[in-house]
């Protein structure tokens, strides 16, 4: 096993829950409830950003939030949802174009500045997401055990998932 990253280094890593957990998809694709109404175009985006992956009309909507990972504790079936920023969630975030010009939101460290989530399923989460939902929030909790969110830290890192250096991104 690698070595704990500095995050992790001062706490205990629960070995026996890290064995029960199973990757269930690893695809970057928009998060359900994670859409919301554009309000204008960022005159930085020469295109929109995720119109390829999307499929979602630049001028209508914008996804704040996408996919990365699913994963699931075999003995509890508790699923785990691993989720990112997106892209345009930052250019909201740093919408001033003279402190945030597009040289700078184009370069690769923004990317590791997009925060990363780690939230715990809801138990009904399969159907809610059938019905559909509006936000994030009617299927998705924040994890509220830190041994949970350290376990599943570690077992990202361990399984090759994320590197150390995403760990910075972490919420």
């Amino acid at each position: 096993m690698p070595p704990l990253p500095d995050k992790l280094a001062s706490r205990h890593v629960n070995s026996e829950y890290l064995q029960d957990l199973e990757v269930l998809e690893n695809q970057v694709y928009p998060l359900q409830g994670a859409s919301g109404p554009r309000s204008q175009r960022d005159p930085r985006l020469q295109m929109f950003v995720g119109a390829a992956m999307t499929k979602l009309n630049e001028l209508d909507l914008v996804c704040y939030y996408e996919h990365m990972t699913t994963l699931r504790h075999k003995k509890t079936g508790t699923l785990y949802v691993i989720f990112r920023e997106t892209r345009d969630a930052q250019l909201a975030q740093q919408s001033d174009p003279v402190k945030y010009p597009k040289w700078l939101m184009d370069h690769a460290v923004k990317d590791d500045e997009r925060a990363i989530y780690i939230h715990i399923a809801k138990p009904n989460a399969v159907q809610l997401l059938k019905k559909g939902v509006s936000n994030i929030g009617e299927w998705l909790d924040p994890i509220s055990e830190p041994w949970q969110f350290d376990a599943i830290a570690y077992f990202l890192l361990k399984s090759g998932l994320w590197t150390e250096k995403m760990y910075g991104s972490f919420r």
